[in-house]
């Protein structure tokens, strides 16, 4: 029945095969590849920026399709993120034939980051509801090594300490066979923590200082990625995860895990399936993005949680010329249980998922749909040219900056006797407002925007991360 499921979905957002993207019997004059050339890819092997082309060496392709397919390989090589620019040349070489020209500058590739972040949900959570508390604050140091051996591999660890010690290791592989299709990515975390959420009253998260650490939890996973053609991608994930808690957790909710237990373990296998047809990952503004990933928590080895989760998301961005750009998003999500024990509540609230103008608040359920709308207007783009820095890589600094206008709506189904939290569950959500947002190198993205809700509430919320 899920491999029904799964060939049904394939099928609705895939239907026709993804090659060739031009017609064959299409009688304009053919043109020969005879060089694909790539230059600035001083680490990067060719065999990554290749495997994100159409145009090859020794094919043949409709002149007057050269342009479109071009601007594809171009879009597909600068997500990969490990370049700063991309700019993809046809040369004439001969009457029926051409030279395909690369040039790619390199990002930088190790961040010895310094960790300072918030612990909260968002900059307005933590601004608001927690009286902006610096102790609410991580810190340390993150290594990132990104593109290692020119393979776009990562390795990532991090020590980090505050409000939340965690302790990590990651390293992602993103193909492992010749058909640069399969990959594999394994990660280990341990964290802790003496200040945790015990409780959620009126839709906002109700922390607990203890002193000591009052919740330690260890978690390994291992994940499978398939990505058969240039825009579709699949994974499959085995995890583990390990939790304890003291007593007094208990004592304040009995409900943090499932029978009053101090102790939580669990397996989960997950599958997800995306499409993804952006021009630009970080900030796009033309294309589609189809998710969908199903869940089952608990596999019958520890008896701690058994339930299922569903997940699927779709975006849509519109070009409407003269720098106007239309997007829309939307979102459900799905638990098999109604009952749950707190630790695994989910919701309206958490990551990039809220109505906007309820960032102050969190609206947890089994259930929940959601919808974004942006209709955004580019009123500045340039890139100023920083000669004055040592790095290379950092020279160039791209800004541009969008007026937007938007409106979004969302519902949420309440867990059975959540009575604390019903103000905004079972009912229909709706918020929206103006803005501004911000777009700089190294897919940093600022938002600032005036929002209100169906409350009555206004105010003005500040995001580090793209809308959707």
């Amino acid at each position: 029945m899920f491999g029904v499921f799964v060939s049904a979905v394939v099928s609705l957002v895939n239907p026709s095969p993804e090659f060739p993207i031009y017609d064959p019997l299409d009688s304009t004059r053919l043109v020969l590849i005879d060089q694909v050339i790539i230059e600035g890819n001083r680490r990067t092997n060719e065999d990554i920026i290749l495997r994100e082309m159409e145009l090859r060496s020794g094919e043949e392709y409709p002149m007057n399709q050269l342009e479109v397919i071009k601007k594809g390989d171009r879009e597909r090589i600068y997500n990969t993120r490990l370049f700063n620019s991309v700019e993809i040349s046809i040369e004439q070489d001969g009457e029926d034939q051409v030279d395909i020209k690369v040039s790619v500058a390199e990002r930088w590739y190790t961040f010895p980051s310094p960790i300072l972040e918030l612990v909260d949900r968002n900059f307005n959570d933590w601004w608001v509801n927690e009286n902006h508390d610096l102790s609410r604050i991580n810190y340390g140091i993150k290594l990132y090594q990104l593109n290692m051996r020119g393979r776009n591999e990562t390795l990532k660890l991090t020590a980090q300490f505050g409000f939340t010690r965690k302790y990590a290791l990651s390293y992602e592989i993103p193909y492992i066979d010749k058909s640069q299709r399969n990959g594999l990515e394994m990660g280990f975390a341990y964290s802790e923590n003496n200040n945790i959420s015990v409780r959620t009253v009126e839709h906002k998260r109700d922390f607990f200082d203890a002193g000591r650490i009052i919740l330690n939890t260890t978690n390994l996973e291992i994940i499978y990625r398939k990505r058969p053609t240039f825009y579709d991608y699949h994974y499959f994930e085995l995890s583990f995860r390990n939790s304890v808690i003291s007593d007094t957790v208990v004592t304040l909710n009995d409900n943090y895990f499932v029978g009053g237990e101090m102790e939580q373990r669990f397996l989960s296998i997950a599958y997800g399936y995306r499409r993804d047809k952006r021009d630009v990952i970080a900030y796009p503004l033309q294309g589609s993005k189809f998710d969908v990933s199903v869940r089952k928590t608990g596999l019958g080895v520890f008896g701690d949680l058994d339930y299922w989760t569903f997940f699927s998301t779709y975006s849509k961005y519109v070009d409407l010329t003269r720098g106007f750009y239309l997007s829309n998003h939307v979102a459900a999500f799905a638990n098999s249980t109604k009952r749950i024990s707190y630790n695994n509540y989910y919701g309206l609230g958490y990551n990039n998922h809220y109505v906007r103008g309820y960032e102050l608040y969190l609206v947890e359920g089994p259930t929940f749909i959601l919808n974004k709308t942006s209709l955004r207007k580019r009123i500045f783009s340039r890139t100023a040219n920083l000669d004055f820095v040592p790095l290379e890589q950092f020279r160039k600094l791209p800004i541009q900056v969008y007026f937007k206008a938007y409106f979004d709506m969302g519902y949420v189904d309440n867990y059975s006797g959540y009575t604390p939290n019903t103000l905004l569950s079972n009912r229909f959500l709706y918020g929206g407002g103006i803005g501004l947002d911000f777009v700089t190198w190294y897919d940093v993205v600022i938002r600032t925007e005036f929002s209100g809700n169906h409350l009555g509430e206004q105010g003005f919320f500040i995001h580090f991360r793209k809308e959707f």
